[in-house]
């Protein structure tokens, strides 16, 4: 240690906890993060943020009620916020069945699931509805833009 530099940093102190250096950092960016109570908070508010996206111009909702035969015949995509995307109807299935007897409400790629029996939607508990049940499904269809 001969050139008298100290390999002993100096310490920060009570004041420059991760917390706040994010803080300083942050506000001096103008932006404030949120602080959340809970995991609940922060789902809700991507909940909200997700469906402020999907209800834009031109959107249309609409509820039909399903009865379940077999598999329902869905691809899903998962976003934000716990909504799925229907990447793909598939030719057999429940939805199929419904989209036969219903062409005027049928169930298309692209549309947005939003609710099931009128709460936030839980795959698990949609894939496992016993068979001949009903469930009520809540869509979205965002208009898609013209290529």
């Amino acid at each position: 240690m001969g050139s008298g530099a100290s390999n002993k940093r100096a310490d920060p102190g009570p004041a420059a906890t991760a917390d706040n250096i994010a803080g300083a950092t942050l506000a001096s960016q103008g932006r404030v993060q949120p602080r959340y109570e809970s995991p609940e908070e922060r789902l809700a508010e991507l909940r909200q943020k997700a469906r402020e996206e999907i209800y834009v111009p031109g959107s249309k909702e609409f509820t039909v009620t399903l009865t379940k035969n077999g598999k329902y015949g869905l691809k899903l995509a998962k976003k934000t916020g716990g909504i799925w995307r229907i990447t793909e109807v598939t030719c057999d299935g429940s939805v199929a069945q419904f989209n036969a007897g219903h062409p005027e409400q049928a169930i298309r790629g692209n549309d947005l699931l939003v609710k099931v029996n009128g709460e936030d939607v839980v795959i698990t508990k949609l894939e496992h509805t016993a068979e001949g049940a009903t469930v009520d499904v809540t869509l979205v269809r965002v208009p898609q833009p013209i290529a």
